[in-house]
């Protein structure tokens, strides 16, 4: 009978301790979860802070060169002439795919970030496209395109100049990933 109580002790102590080590185990598989979806969520914000800064700079590109050509036209309008705003025109072209891929890298990331940061590309393409209409013009009447620019200088101005502080509000106000682990999981 002792032999009997011994061997059901060392079978009780085994499977306590195959247990204790299966828990251990899990316990230890659930913690590096949680270290690599925090891993994983710092990750995601780092990439999406680097999106929008992307972005952000794309935009003051364009809003510098359109703000660059209204002063132009408004304070020193002989400057204005065909090659100028082929060179402009040229840039913008350029900067509009580059602004469109890079807010796509954001929407990747965060719908809502883009949805704030969408309105402010759009404010600067409707700007971009009245400043080239009027640039259109230069060919057959450079007095008037000139004047035609420079009406939107203020507004270019104010554009140029809001753009940092609308992006710190946009910024503040948007869920970062911190609660990222959660789309993780999906």
């Amino acid at each position: 009978m002792d032999a009997l109580v011994g061997l059901l002790a060392a079978a009780i102590g085994a499977l306590s301790a195959l247990i204790g080590s299966y828990l251990a185990g899990r316990q230890q598989a659930q913690l590096e979860y949680r270290k690599w979806l925090r891993t994983r969520a710092d990750d995601v914000a780092k990439e999406l802070g680097t999106a929008v800064a992307e972005t952000m700079r794309k935009l003051a590109i364009g809003g510098q060169a359109i703000t660059w050509l209204t002063w132009q036209a408004d304070f020193r309008p002989r400057t204005i002439n065909e090659q100028v705003i082929s060179e402009y025109d040229a840039k913008m072209a350029s900067l509009h795919p580059e602004i469109q891929s890079s807010l796509i890298l954001v929407s990747a990331m965060s719908n809502e970030l883009y949805k704030d940061l969408a309105p402010l590309m759009s404010q600067m393409y409707v700007l971009d496209a009245q400043v080239s209409f009027e640039a259109s013009k230069i060919s057959a009447n450079p007095d008037e395109a000139v004047r035609g620019i420079a009406r939107y200088r203020q507004a270019a101005h104010d554009q140029q100049i809001s753009l940092p502080d609308r992006v710190v509000d946009i910024m503040n106000k948007a869920r970062w990933p911190e609660t990222s682990t959660q789309e993780v999981r999906k």
